[in-house]
């Protein structure tokens, strides 16, 4: 089995999705998998996906024609996933080459957290840099963030690694959410465990018209 996997849910994203497997298939921590689901895309997104199992072993296919939507999906990663611990990454983004060794090696020396974040440079449609944000980096500070009741999570779920167990342990992403899906489960993650979020960016993080983050701005913020 894997020390890491890796899942990237997949949706209509054949624009940007090169970029984002190819971040994580060049990490320098090489013993983990990537588990791609398809949900349903009716772009070219499947076609690359399957062009990419057949060239990688490390890459696994969920594929189905029906879309079930964002959090079915992440729990159907979840479900599959067999490594120690687990990362979430999105098809629109990309990773630095380093962000698997630095959060497995975090983990690894602090038993007592349960996930661990990073920094990241916001980036636009066409991956020029924007902005990089300051994010709580103690359990301390998240947690007191989240409790406070913010508009915003203190962490941001592209950039996170879990234990695996912890995470399918307090029930995963909750299906009844209709969004803020990553800020529930790091309510129930805190109760079990500690997060952190390390200091360094790891991640780009795309920002365009059709994100979760903009579509449903408003719905996020209530």
């Amino acid at each position: 089995m894997p020390k890491v996997s890796c899942g990237m849910p997949v949706y209509n994203a054949e624009r940007y999705l090169r970029e984002a497997i190819d971040s994580i298939l060049g990490q320098t921590f090489e013993d983990f998998e990537l588990i791609v689901c398809n949900d349903g895309s009716t772009d070219g997104s499947e076609a690359i996906l399957k062009d990419y199992v057949r060239k990688d072993t490390r890459v696994k296919l969920l594929d189905r024609s029906d879309n079930r939507g964002l959090i079915a999906t992440r729990n159907e990663l979840l479900a599959a996933m067999t490594g120690e611990y687990c990362a979430v990454m999105d098809a629109d983004d990309i990773a630095m080459p380093d962000r698997f060794e630095r959060q497995a090696a975090f983990l690894d020396a602090n038993p007592d957290h349960v996930l661990v974040g990073s920094r990241i440079l916001l980036i636009d449609p066409d991956g020029h840099p924007m902005c990089a944000l300051g994010i709580k980096e103690t359990h301390e500070e998240i947690d007191a963030w989240h409790m406070e009741g913010h508009s915003g999570a203190a962490l941001c779920n592209p950039t996170i690694m879990m234990r695996t167990q912890a995470a399918r342990d307090v029930g995963g992403y909750e299906d009844g959410t209709a969004c803020a899906e990553d800020y529930d489960l790091f309510l129930r993650l805190a109760e079990v465990g500690k997060l952190a979020t390390l200091p360094d960016v790891l991640l780009h993080y795309r920002q365009h018209l059709s994100s979760v983050g903009y579509k449903r701005n408003l719905e996020q913020r209530n």
